[in-house]
Protein backbone atom coordinates (compact mmCIF):
# COMPACT_ATOMS: atom_id res chain seq x y z
CA UNK A 1 0.00 0.00 0.00
CA UNK A 2 1.04 3.81 -1.07
CA UNK A 3 0.39 6.31 1.91
CA UNK A 4 0.80 9.84 1.80
CA UNK A 5 2.17 11.82 4.46
CA UNK A 6 0.23 15.20 4.53
CA UNK A 7 1.12 17.93 7.60
CA UNK A 8 3.45 18.34 9.82
CA UNK A 9 4.82 15.14 10.46
CA UNK A 10 7.77 13.61 12.88
CA UNK A 11 9.64 11.40 10.91
CA UNK A 12 12.28 9.02 12.24
CA UNK A 13 12.27 11.30 15.38
CA UNK A 14 12.95 14.63 13.52
CA UNK A 15 10.06 17.67 14.04
CA UNK A 16 8.52 19.99 11.76
CA UNK A 17 9.01 18.26 8.40
CA UNK A 18 6.42 18.45 5.70
CA UNK A 19 5.81 15.85 3.31
CA UNK A 20 3.16 15.63 0.72
CA UNK A 21 3.66 12.30 -2.26
CA UNK A 22 5.25 8.70 -2.35
CA UNK A 23 8.43 8.73 -0.65
CA UNK A 24 8.99 12.44 -0.32
CA UNK A 25 10.99 12.74 2.63
CA UNK A 26 11.46 9.04 3.47
CA UNK A 27 15.07 8.57 4.48
CA UNK A 28 15.23 5.87 7.28
CA UNK A 29 17.55 8.30 9.52
CA UNK A 30 15.95 11.45 9.14
CA UNK A 31 17.57 13.80 11.43
CA UNK A 32 17.17 17.50 9.57
CA UNK A 33 14.54 19.83 10.33
CA UNK A 34 12.24 22.55 8.81
CA UNK A 35 12.06 20.43 5.21
CA UNK A 36 9.35 20.72 3.10
CA UNK A 37 8.76 17.68 0.03
CA UNK A 38 5.91 18.16 -2.52
CA UNK A 39 5.97 15.44 -5.10
CA UNK A 40 6.60 11.71 -6.41
CA UNK A 41 10.41 11.20 -4.67
CA UNK A 42 11.16 14.71 -3.63
CA UNK A 43 13.91 15.26 -1.08
CA UNK A 44 13.78 11.09 -0.42
CA UNK A 45 17.54 10.71 0.54
CA UNK A 46 17.76 13.73 2.97
CA UNK A 47 19.38 12.98 6.25
CA UNK A 48 21.01 15.71 8.06
CA UNK A 49 19.88 18.74 5.42
CA UNK A 50 17.36 21.43 7.15
CA UNK A 51 15.58 24.10 5.87
CA UNK A 52 15.08 22.80 1.80
CA UNK A 53 11.54 23.14 0.17
CA UNK A 54 11.57 20.81 -2.62
CA UNK A 55 8.24 21.14 -4.87
CA UNK A 56 8.44 18.85 -7.86
CA UNK A 57 8.85 14.85 -8.82
CA UNK A 58 12.49 13.86 -8.26
CA UNK A 59 13.48 17.32 -7.17
CA UNK A 60 16.41 17.52 -4.63
CA UNK A 61 16.59 13.81 -5.24
CA UNK A 62 20.23 12.95 -4.05
CA UNK A 63 20.06 15.40 -1.74
CA UNK A 64 21.57 13.98 1.80
CA UNK A 65 23.25 17.02 4.15
CA UNK A 66 22.38 20.06 1.79
CA UNK A 67 20.58 22.93 3.62
CA UNK A 68 18.75 26.02 2.62
CA UNK A 69 18.09 24.63 -0.69
CA UNK A 70 14.67 25.74 -2.90
CA UNK A 71 14.11 23.90 -6.13
CA UNK A 72 11.10 24.00 -8.01
CA UNK A 73 10.15 21.89 -10.91
CA UNK A 74 10.30 18.28 -11.93
CA UNK A 75 13.64 16.94 -11.68
CA UNK A 76 15.09 20.22 -10.78
CA UNK A 77 18.37 20.02 -8.48
CA UNK A 78 18.27 16.20 -8.39
CA UNK A 79 21.70 15.56 -8.93
CA UNK A 80 22.88 17.86 -5.83
CA UNK A 81 23.86 16.00 -3.03
CA UNK A 82 25.46 18.32 -0.46
CA UNK A 83 24.91 21.68 -2.25
CA UNK A 84 23.57 24.69 -0.18
CA UNK A 85 22.09 28.10 -0.61
CA UNK A 86 21.21 27.35 -3.70
CA UNK A 87 17.55 28.02 -5.71
CA UNK A 88 16.51 26.66 -9.07
CA UNK A 89 13.85 26.29 -11.31
CA UNK A 90 12.77 25.53 -14.64
CA UNK A 91 12.56 27.83 -17.75
CA UNK A 92 10.14 26.49 -19.66
CA UNK A 93 10.31 28.36 -23.45
CA UNK A 94 7.92 27.19 -26.63
CA UNK A 95 9.51 28.07 -29.52
CA UNK A 96 7.41 29.42 -32.63
CA UNK A 97 7.27 25.52 -34.28
CA UNK A 98 5.41 24.36 -31.14
CA UNK A 99 8.89 22.87 -29.60
CA UNK A 100 9.29 22.81 -25.87
CA UNK A 101 13.18 24.21 -24.78
CA UNK A 102 13.58 24.17 -20.94
CA UNK A 103 16.42 25.06 -19.17
CA UNK A 104 17.31 24.80 -15.43
CA UNK A 105 17.88 28.05 -13.56
CA UNK A 106 19.81 28.03 -10.66
CA UNK A 107 21.10 30.88 -8.25
CA UNK A 108 23.62 30.68 -5.43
Amino acid sequence: MNNVLAGSTEVSGSPYNVSFGYKALSASSLTGMYNTAVGVYALPGNTTGSSNTALGSFTLNLNTTGVCNTAIGDHVLAWSFDGSYNTATYIVKVTGGGQVETKQLVMN
